[in-house]
């Protein structure tokens, strides 16, 4: 394939970027604070919903104690249903 008119092989070279260059430039823009900070939020998020979870669970326990098995199979179901819609 030959250069285009006006353009060396040297021009082409330097216009088109190294893998290393290309790397480095992302790590230049990349902003590793940010990131940690978003991380830091989700994971303390997920620590709250799993310590709101256990909490609630011995109150589920209590409050459905006298259910019949049948009806609380089919309220575990609609839930189900639920969370595949949303």
């Amino acid at each position: 394939m030959e250069a285009p008119e006006g353009e060396s092989n040297r021009d082409k070279s330097s216009s088109s970027s190294s893998p290393i260059s290309v790397v480095s430039n992302f790590w230049k823009e990349f902003d590793l604070e940010e990131e940690k900070s978003e991380l830091d939020e989700k994971g303390l998020r997920i620590a709250e919903n799993q310590e709101n979870r256990q909490k609630n669970r011995p109150k589920l326990a209590e409050s459905t104690r006298g259910m019949p098995f049948y009806i609380l199979m089919i309220r575990l179901n609609v839930l189900c249903l639920h969370r595949k819609i949303m």
